[in-house]
Order: structure tokens, then sequence, then C-alpha cells
């Protein structure tokens, strides 16, 4: 697992013929680290003043009696004290004692004192990969880590913890596992094996409070390069969040260790192995993962996942899957919007063996860009069958979250972005509260399909657009209903997944349907074939409450409509010959409807 400190952006699998934007993912997991023993601060350090609790002048490690959210409303409350670290000179650096005098000069407040320490260490201490990928150690006392600039985890928690005893607050530093870099969820922890990464605990205003230095700095990417990257999360993380990702194991004692968690119920250390780890964007946007709270779980054929975005509306969720031996893929993964808190992964692994399986989000509409929520090991024992894959798209599959912005009705909303007919052909209507002006595309998974637009038609009435499409071959479909916007520019409104099992012989293309069509409300009834025989009789059939006149062959309809419906019959030409129907609303020129091709 690779990224910030543990997941990767990699590459996505697009068929040749489809352009899209390059999508980057983001993603926040430290490494793992080496421990050095525990660094021991010299006599001469300042101790803190600590004000006593308990007989023997220790604070307890207890739950605290108050959420993060509780005492800090919006972190945007740190905003003076962010911008001053961030300005620190660099002489009011050369000490611990120093850097603390100049953080902390004029604050009362400990939870201030604390949150400078951080911002200044997120800001200007880099993770050492040297360190940890060459095993070039260097020291992580709190005075190297300021002179060298880099440190592994041990030596940021090192560093914040001199800070903090420098302005007398009560601090610990904790040793522990955690889910980083090179965490394998096939490899579990047990009690007694050496710990891998370190952070700190402050006693503040009455509470036992997280801090999480090396990780709210930053990551490093696939190429084990490390990126600054800062993030709020990890200052006074909320420990029913923080147990995901991290557990102590502090001096070989397993009830010490237990305290630690500040948890009014402690997990066991089988717990921590066994549940899945949110990423800190998960974490701070509040998403949940209910039907599959464990790390590792295996797939018979499918398995569907869901996703719960109570707090924080997703406008962007996508997955992909990486087999242990190959490339990553989003052809095998299915997302659709079930409402607009909930979301269904639906994954269909090709052959049977190990893959890793990515969630993917964004708060951000229409953005390219996703962070990565959470990631599964999947061990696929069956597979569904001949397993093809899913055309390739970006997010969910379904309504684009803001479809009533154009033009689409509410009672939409319940419609499945998912269709597997028993024929091979699809009629579908969508509501519109207004005129649009619409367009429809197709596309085969496989581009076994030539031409596939032409399998499409789609029409317009008063409050509806109606979409027809065939299957020719098996497979998936996607299906794309675009909206106009602008002069020349389309929005694709919703995104429909077409599944064919059977294939049919001889499938017939629709005639081409003009736009003309669509704003005089014309629907055709016959012949829904593009290809017709030459020199023969025909029946036509059309409805329309708009057109007054019918133009064939360059020749006025001579038949009128009754309730709107045309109906007559016209012999075809000569094959190659150009046989249009054309029609107005009033006098005037008469603009083309519907188009076949005479062979």
């Amino acid at each position: 697992m690779n990224g910030k400190m543990g997941c990767e952006q990699g590459k996505q699998v697009v068929p040749a013929n489809i352009s899209v934007r390059p999508k980057s993912v983001k993603f926040r997991d430290p490494p793992e680290d080496y421990i050095d023993a525990p660094y021991k601060r010299p006599d001469t350090a300042v101790r803190p003043s600590r004000r006593p609790q308990s007989a023997d002048d220790i604070y307890p490690p207890r739950p605290p009696k108050t959420k993060r959210k509780d005492i800090i409303q919006d972190d945007s409350m740190f905003q003076n004290v962010d911008d001053r670290a961030l300005l620190t000179p660099k002489p009011a650096s050369g000490s611990v004692e120093s850097l603390c005098s100049h953080l902390t000069d004029g604050m009362s407040d400990d939870m201030m004192k604390c949150r400078a320490f951080y911002r200044w260490i997120t800001d200007n201490i880099s993770y050492d990969t040297a360190a940890t990928f060459q095993g070039k150690k260097k020291p992580t006392d709190p005075e190297s880590v300021l002179r060298l600039r880099t440190t592994v985890c041990t030596g940021y928690s090192n560093l914040f913890a001199a800070l903090c005893r420098s302005a007398g607050i009560t601090v610990e530093t904790i040793c522990g596992y955690s889910k980083g870099y090179d965490y394998d969820p096939e490899v579990p922890y047990v009690y007694g094996h050496a710990t891998n990464h370190s952070w700190n605990a402050v006693h503040v205003n009455g509470d036992w409070r997280l801090v999480e230095c090396s990780w709210g700095a930053g990551h490093i990417d696939e190429n084990k390069k490390y990126h600054f990257d800062y993030s709020d999360c990890y200052f006074f993380m909320d420990p029913d969040q923080f147990i995901h990702s991290h557990y102590p194991f502090v001096r070989n004692e397993v009830e010490l260790a237990l305290c630690w968690q500040l948890l009014e119920t402690t997990w066991s250390i089988e717990e921590f192995n066994k549940n899945v780890k949110p990423s800190s964007k998960a974490l701070e946007w509040g998403i949940q993962f209910p039907s599959h709270k464990s790390t590792v779980f295996f797939v018979n054929g499918l398995s569907h996942i869901t996703v719960r975005c109570p707090k924080t509306l997703l406008y962007v969720v996508s997955a992909d899957l990486t087999p242990e031996k190959g490339d990553r893929t989003k052809s095998y993964c299915f997302v659709k919007r079930k409402s607009e808190r909930e979301y269904s992964v639906t994954i269909r692994p090709p052959n049977i063996g190990k893959y890793t399986l990515r969630i993917l989000g964004s708060a951000i509409p229409n953005d390219d860009d996703a962070e990565c929520l959470t990631s599964y090991l999947i061990k696929c024992a069956v597979t569904d069958g001949v397993v093809r894959p899913y055309p390739y798209h970006w997010g969910a599959w379904g309504l684009i979250p803001d479809f009533m912005s154009f033009g689409l009705a509410a009672c939409n909303k319940e419609s499945d972005p998912y269709i597997s007919p028993t024929s091979n052909e699809v009629s579908l209507v969508v509501a519109t509260d207004r005129l649009i002006e619409a367009g429809a595309r197709m596309s085969h998974a496989e581009e076994i399909v030539k031409n596939c637009d032409d399998y499409v038609m789609l029409e317009s009435s008063e409050n509806a657009l109606h979409v027809k499409a065939r299957l020719p071959r098996e497979g998936f479909y996607k299906l794309k209903l675009l909206v106009k916007v602008e002069e020349t520019n389309y929005v694709a409104v919703t995104n429909i997944l077409l599944e064919c099992k059977v294939a049919q012989v001889n499938c017939k293309k629709f005639p081409k349907c003009y736009k003309t069509a669509r704003e005089y409300f014309c629907r055709l009834l016959e012949p829904q074939v593009l290809e017709l025989p030459n020199n023969t009789l025909v029946s036509i059939k059309m409805k329309s409450p708009k057109v007054k006149h019918l133009v064939l062959k360059k020749q006025q309809v001579k038949q009128k409509p009754e309730n709107g419906v045309w109906e007559f019959t016209s012999t075809t030409p000569s094959a190659g010959e150009k046989f249009l129907l054309a029609g107005n609303d009033s006098a005037g020129t008469h603009k083309g409807l519907y188009e076949f091709i005479i062979i």
C-alpha cells in the first residue's frame, strides 16, 4: 500500500477511444516507522508544573469528557495562532526553549500553545524517507530534529513532547502499532511484537487529547518521495476515530495500553486488526461503511459495499480494483447513488484471487481529484461466470446531484441507473419541468459495437425526454444523457448502465432524429428503423402537437393529422437517394425531422 504515507495514485484503465481528463487521487496514510529507544530528556529540561489529581501526582489516562467538535467548532479559530507559527523567524527555532518561548509568547491557553507547536512542526519538519527506506538513521532527540529539520515519527513525537514540557504542559509519548505505509492486513499485530509508531497525548483543560504530528505533516507518494500535505484532523482527533489507525502498546503493559486508547469501551488488538481503516478525510467527513466493517472479506462472484455520508455531502464517489498481480482498473466496479447520502459499490472480480479495493470520494462538485476514503483486501473464491467489464466511468452512475438545476424533474431521483432488459430494447422516460435541448450517447464497454450512437433515439414531449436504445451485442453499455447549457456546451446529467445478456441477430439502427423533431415534440411511431428497402411502399406514422405541414421527398403530405397523429404511406426512392421527413409549425421553411437510408 502506498500514498500519504499509505496509498498511491495509479494508472486508470481507460478505453482508447474515450477522452477523459486525468484523474488524480490524494491519499492520507503515513508510513510505519521503526522506533528508537525512548528519548530521555536531560535533567536540565523544564519539567511541567502539574496540578495533582491523585496521590501519586499523575493524571491517569481517561477518556475525554467532550468531543473535539465541542471545543473546536471550526479550525479557523486557530487562524491567528497558525499564522504566527508559520511566520516564525529561523533564529527563534534554534533551541526547544527559544522556539517554545516564541510560539507561546502572550498565550495563556494550553490548547492554543499545543496548536502552535503542532502547526510549526507540521510545516517545518519533513519525514525522513532515507531513514525509513534506506536505513540511514539519524538522531531523533528534539535538538537534532530542530537542527536537521527531518525525522521519523519518533522525532516528531519527541519534539512535540519537549515543546510541551518547556511550556509546562503535561504530555506523554505513546508507542504502538499503526496502519500506515507498509501495513499488511494479512499480517496481524500481536501483543509483544515490536511497535512501529509513536504519537503524543497532552493533558489540556482537564482532558487527555491525542496529537499526531507526523501524520498531520505530509505524505509519501508511490515513488517514496515525501510531500508536505498538512491536515488539521490529527490535532486533538477523537479517540474513537484515532483507534481505527493507532493502537497503543506502552511499556509492554497491556492494561496500560488499553487505558491509552482513551475509550470508554476499549478495543482488543484483534478488533484493531480486523476493522477497516477510514482515511483521515473519511473521518473528517464522517463517512461510514456499515455493510463491510472488516478490512478483509471474501467475495463469491460479486459483492455490494454501502457507503454513507450523513455529515458531508459527497459529490464524487468512485472505486477501483487492483489484482495481486496486475494493473489497477475501474472496469469491475460499479458505483451508484442510492440516495443523496448513500452510495452502493458493486464489485465483480474477473478472476479468483486477491484484490485491493479502494473507495474514493470528493466533497467538491465535478471534481477530478478524489480522496482515498478506505481500502479493503478482497479474496475472491468464485467468479460470476464470464465476467464482462463495465464501461469506463468516473464517479457514481445515475443522476448527478444537481440534476434539477438542468431542467430534470425531482421525481427522477428514484430511478435506478442499472437496467438489464428482458429484450434487447430499452425505453426510458425522463421527466422534465421545462423545455430543454438534450442529446444521448451510447458506448459499449468492450468497443465491439461500431457507431453505437445509431442504436439510440432521443425524442421529447412537453414534460419529458423519451429515450430508446437497442443493444446489438452482449455486454455492458453506457447510456449518457446530456443537456445543453451553452451554445456548444453540453453537461452529462445522468449515466445509465445497460446490460445485454443475449445478443440480437440483425439488430436494427434507429432513424436519425433531428433537433427540430424534439422542438416540435415529435414521436415517430413507424418505421423505427434507419434502413428501408428501395422502391417499396412503407407506412409512416408520427404524432406531434405542433407540426402543421409535412414534406416527404420534397412533396407536401396531403393527408391531414387526426388528434396530432400523421399516418400515411409512401414509396421509397431508389437506393442511395435521400428520404427525409420534414415539417414546420406554421407557414415557412420546412425543417428536417427524421431521416432514413434507402438500401
